[in-house]
């Protein structure tokens, strides 16, 4: 049985099961190489129609039901001469369902409570839904909380999207505000709400933007106080607040949470899919990671043969390195697929790697690490890891005193750990590199999302002041002239 998943309208994507098993999935945004694009993933979908001639089922996800998209969807499939042997489905469910659906059942618990928490859902008594938190079983799904949006009273997932265009951050750019308000003090006096207007009306200021993010914190814990559970799962945009995440986790220590890296809609797709293998009571397999985009499957000749460690000898002599293999990295982060890496010991590393990025100076640095020896560096709580990225850590006094180049304003890393199976390249590079750890970031220029096939990579390079690139499944150095 073939199911195809699309999310359309925002962060369009699409997804393909055979039976349980997820076999493709791409991102439109990777797929033409632009951050915002919206409607319907023309492109990506091409990749996947060259294979594949007859689906058993089309479900399509998005924020509202429309006969008039259905119908053009299946126009599209008619002159792609994709034959699709059941209707169309558009899941007639709110928006925050297909994300909880998602989540759940990736989360790997038998129940949980999910909370949905983003900028914007399906429409909802007259507006639409911005938070819904629901108690997953099995089978069984309930709501147990929905809130719509208000002007007067701007709900978490809003109030963020508002402040983050207050201080002139374009749409998806909320994680810049999250780096840029670790410079300033919160000052504990915010207000008990917000409306559109209040915030429209904060002062420019590093010390409030740094308050808007305690506010948010404060809000989201009271939530989650209230609808606590032993087992509970975190999606919709917010969920990628990792500085946020890491304080949750510590406050609710004495439950399992996890947090959805394709907690943005890019990940709906699946989701839908989801709901509809389920529906034909079957089940679905839980991911074991997000390595799902496109492959690079050829190089041009003239290449450098070289081995791991070289490429380790290069970077101790202190050059960034690109490193690209597999399947691009499903969501936001690089996971060492598509990554940019560099020494994070050097005194000058951040300098370095924004001039190649030529990104803002006031962002912070990822990094990759030894999962083993993660909490020798940051105080990792009671996680035994985090491969997704999804969590900031304080820095203890060995990354301050060695690794100072990762360290953010507010103490903190954004972290991914690194076992032998989570990504074995990446994995060698670590543990014969001098200390176990390596400044991780995104293989792209700012503005773009990261890159996905050969010639965006090389598009990259040849903007960039990069000199190195590693084709690890070819074992290949591209380098610079």
């Amino acid at each position: 049985m073939l199911v195809l998943g699309i999310q359309i309208q925002h962060q369009p994507s699409a997804c393909l099961f055979e039976d349980d098993k997820l076999v493709w999935y791409q991102e439109e945004r990777k797929t033409v190489g632009k951050k915002r694009v919206k409607d319907f993933p023309y492109w990506s979908l091409i990749n996947l129609l060259k294979n594949y001639k007859t689906l058993d089922h089309c479900i399509l996800t998005g924020y509202n039901y429309s006969y008039d998209l259905v119908q053009m969807i299946e126009g599209y499939f008619d002159h792609m001469s994709i034959k699709i042997k059941n209707p169309i489905q558009f899941h007639d469910r709110p928006h925050h369902i297909t994300h909880a659906f998602k989540s759940f059942f990736d989360s790997g618990f038998d129940e949980a409570r999910i909370f949905v928490v983003d900028g914007k859902g399906s429409n909802y008594k007259n507006t639409f839904e911005t938070t819904s938190v629901y108690h997953f079983k099995k089978n069984s799904v309930r709501c147990l909380y929905k809130r719509a949006h208000s002007k007067d009273n701007l709900d978490l997932g809003r109030f963020y999207e508002a402040i983050t265009n207050h201080w002139n951050f374009k749409e998806t750019e909320e994680g810049k505000f999250m780096g840029f308000q670790s410079f300033g003090i919160p000052q504990n006096n915010y207000k008990d709400e917000y409306s559109e207007d209040d915030v429209k009306n904060l002062n420019m200021h590093l010390n409030t933007a740094a308050t808007c993010q305690q506010y948010f914190e404060d809000k989201y814990k009271e939530l989650v106080e209230k609808y606590k559970f032993k087992n509970m799962v975190f999606t919709g945009g917010t969920a990628l607040n990792v500085v946020n995440n890491y304080k949750l986790q510590k406050h609710f220590s004495d439950c399992n949470l996890w947090f959805d890296p394709l907690c943005e809609d890019v990940g709906n797709c699946i989701g839908a899919a989801y709901m509809q293998i389920t529906n034909l009571d079957r089940t679905v397999k839980k991911l074991e990671n997000i390595y799902l985009g496109e492959k690079i499957w050829r190089i041009p000749n003239g290449f450098k043969d070289v081995k791991v460690n070289d490429v380790v000898k290069i970077l101790e002599e202190g050059h960034v390195v690109g490193l690209i293999q597999g399947p691009t990295e499903a969501g936001p982060r690089a996971l060492g697929n598509r990554s940019l890496l560099l020494d994070p010991t050097l005194p000058d590393a951040k300098d370095k790697m924004n001039e190649i990025k030529k990104r803002e100076k006031f962002r912070p640095f990822a990094c990759s690490i030894l999962k083993d020896a993660a909490d020798d560096y940051f105080d990792m709580l009671n996680l035994k890891d985090t491969p997704f990225m999804m969590h900031a850590p304080q820095a203890r006094f060995l990354a301050k005193d060695t690794i100072p180049s990762l360290v953010h304003a507010d103490n903190t890393c954004r972290v991914q750990t690194v076992g032998p199976d989570d990504n074995k390249i990446l994995f060698k590079l670590l543990k014969n590199f001098k200390v176990p750890v390596l400044m991780n970031t995104s293989f792209n220029l700012a503005g773009k999302p990261i890159a996905s096939n050969f010639d965006q990579v090389m598009d990259t390079f040849k903007k960039s002041s990069l000199k190195y690139i590693y084709f690890a499944d070819f074992n290949k150095l591209c380098i610079k002239d």
